[in-house]
């Protein structure tokens, strides 16, 4: 026996967008603080680092001067440099860091 489901329009159009949501973008989870290299040779420790499912991409959290800076890894040379794109789980983890003191 089957089992009808009824779903109005807003309750499919978000179950499409969740679907092509997790086909489209890989997850990305916290793998606490690490160190890595910078474009310059100059090594740093993130305050906090982030990894996609595959382990292809990293992006890390850095305090500088009194402010929050996120570096993405390069996959071909492994070295990081600023990046300007804060993705939602990025932007996530950037919002559960401890405030910086006031300059």
């Amino acid at each position: 026996m089957r089992k009808v489901v009824r779903l109005n329009e807003d309750q499919l159009r978000n179950l499409v967008m969740e679907s092509v949501r997790k086909v489209l973008c890989e997850e990305y989870k916290e793998i606490g603080s690490v160190e890595f290299e910078l474009e310059n040779g100059v090594k740093v420790k993130s305050v906090m680092s982030l990894r996609n499912e595959g382990g292809k991409q990293t992006y890390h959290i850095v305090e500088d001067d009194g402010c929050y800076v996120p570096y993405s890894q390069s996959l071909k040379t492994g070295k990081s440099k600023p990046t300007y794109y804060l993705f939602p789980e990025l932007f996530n983890s950037m919002k559960r860091l401890p405030d910086l003191p006031l300059r």
